[in-house]
């Protein structure tokens, strides 16, 4: 522990300026902007003066930039018009974010994200009679919303992810994000409480209930080049549940952390 000396403490932190490579992306310092949401987009396009937010991040010394979360292109991934959506038709307005930051001198990774039982039903968007899909029709436990997705739906998501992160790679990014945190579809498959599948994809054992999250970044690591980065970021707490677990051990993290690992994450946010 760092020693504590006339109020300030003894705190080595060097390392946080010394480089780091992660499979064919290098880094000059350990500084990274995490993905916040900050509602900056119209109809999934950002707006104007996204990139040079993010630019200036980096000429303030973030070696890596996370966008915000970014919808993949299904009709069940979210239905607010301030979100960001990466598809065709948004490729061009975050190739001019991927260009501010690599002007900038940094590197940028697209998070690829899907509301699952989070997302509202109804409404007058362009997906407003598209259902609410997520494991098994629950945003946290007591609560229905949607219903659980079919085979083929889940399918479907999982190819969403694979256009998400090869448009990021077209567009230049250094890697993507995969949303695995906070509540959201993803995560609903890890948590206990809100996946009650009888299928491959539910069940006690967190192997099994990070099944198909790990079909999503596997087949991510087919469609990709070698040296593009996959970070998956998860987390035991919910935005409607601080107490919540996906894992009650040691033994139960490292489980779930090699299941992703073999599947071909890189880094664990």
């Amino acid at each position: 522990m760092p020693a504590e000396r006339g109020g300030t403490l003894d705190l080595d932190a060097s390392s946080l300026f010394t480089p780091i490579t992660v499979r064919g992306m290098t880094l000059p310092s350990r500084f990274v902007m995490p993905a916040m949401q900050r509602s900056w987009c119209r109809d999934g396009r950002p707006s104007g003066f996204l990139g040079p937010y993010y630019r200036r991040r980096v000429e303030g010394g973030a070696a890596l930039v996370i966008t915000e979360a970014c919808a993949v292109d299904h009709p069940s991934s979210t239905q607010v018009p301030q979100f960001g959506w990466i598809t065709t038709e948004t490729e061009s307005a975050w190739r001019a974010c991927v260009d501010e930051v690599r002007d900038g001198g940094g590197k940028i990774f697209i998070q690829l994200w899907h509301e699952g039982a989070i997302r509202k039903e109804g409404g007058d968007g362009p997906y407003a009679r598209h259902p609410t899909l997520s494991p098994s029709g629950l945003a946290h436990a007591g609560r229905p919303s949607g219903r659980a997705a079919t085979q083929r739906e889940l399918e479907e998501i999982r190819d969403a992810f694979v256009r998400g992160a090869e448009i990021a790679e077209r567009i230049g990014a250094a890697g993507v994000e995969v949303h695995a945190c906070h509540g959201y579809l993803l995560d609903q498959f890890l948590w206990r409480a809100t996946n009650q599948r009888q299928d491959e994809y539910g069940g006690d054992d967190i192997r099994d209930r990070a099944r198909f999250p790990a079909e999503i970044v596997r087949a991510i690591r087919s469609a990709v080049s070698d040296g593009f980065v996959i970070s998956l970021r998860f987390s035991q707490w919910k935005e409607v549940d601080y107490e919540a677990r996906i894992v009650e051990s040691p033994d139960e993290l490292q489980a779930m952390l090699k299941v992703f690992r073999d599947a071909g994450v890189d880094l664990f946010h």
